[in-house]
């Protein structure tokens, strides 16, 4: 049987931290089947990565990876048909390690595997919910995101029948400078998993309560379901950041520097 290693230490079934655009360095160790074939590392999925294999000796493969963007993949040891052994490579941007301490990592993390599901269900960009959750939220440390537990700051009037929630006066300044505040009714949630819901509503259902109901933004929006960055650059469009393109660039900007895009299925 075959494993992988890092410096002669067994590293199978583990995530590993990379950096994208530089070069991880790690061992196969068992580099034949019974039968005397090679063990192949096949990439799952591939993300546009090199995988150079240098050298074998002590009966260790040496390989070389460099992946151009952030990823997640799945390195596996197959000996022919059958899977021998495996690691996952969490490729990330310097930016995520270098600006977001371990709180703040796990927070995204954790908001990724709860909102997984409802993205799915609705057919929207997780990256892109994940690049306005984190902007928002700021990362999961702000006020309002402590008394909702909704993430996404979303401000639903009394009349709106979409998103289906619980809500809560919160005061707010509403004008950059001023020191006035103004009373907004916040969603709240449960939990994460439900404030995905309740991003997912709002997104499906933007404009439809209105008299007459405007629907133009929303469905603008939709067509970018398939490029996660522009989907939530666009955002404006369904009344984040005020309604304002600007601000929601920001949250491309986001997705771009902490490569959000590896949590897309």
């Amino acid at each position: 049987m075959a494993h992988f290693e890092m410096k002669r230490t067994r590293v199978s079934q583990r995530t590993i931290t990379s950096l994208r655009g530089e070069a991880f360095k790690y061992e196969l160790w068992g580099p034949f089947d019974r039968n005397g074939d090679e063990v192949k590392v096949q990439l799952q999925p591939a993300a546009g990565a090199v995988n150079r294999k240098r050298q074998l000796d002590d009966n260790r493969q040496h390989y070389e990876l460099t992946c151009p963007g952030a990823a997640r993949i799945r390195l596996v040891a197959m000996a022919g048909v059958d899977e021998w052994d495996w690691m996952q490579l969490d490729v990330v941007t310097k930016s995520w390690a270098l600006f977001l301490d371990k709180d703040k990592q796990a927070f995204c993390e954790k908001m990724a595997a709860a909102a997984a599901k409802a993205a799915k269900e609705n057919d929207l960009p997780l990256s892109g919910m994940l690049a306005c959750a984190m902007s928002e939220s700021l990362w999961g440390t702000s006020d309002i995101f402590k008394q909702t537990g909704c993430p996404f700051n979303l401000q639903r009037p009394d009349d709106w029948v979409y998103p289906k929630c619980k809500t809560k006066p919160i005061g707010t300044k509403n004008k950059a400078g001023s020191d006035a505040v103004a009373p907004a009714t916040f969603c709240c949630a449960d939990s994460l998993e439900d404030a995905a819901r309740l991003f997912c509503e709002w997104v499906m259902h933007f404009g439809e309560s209105a008299k007459p109901p405007r629907t133009a933004g929303r469905d603008q929006l939709l067509k970018s379901r398939t490029k996660p960055k522009e989907f939530a650059e666009n955002l404006f469009l369904v009344g984040f950041a005020d309604s304002k393109k600007a601000l929601t660039a920001e949250f491309g900007v986001v997705w771009e520097n902490f490569g959000l895009g590896r949590f897309d299925p």
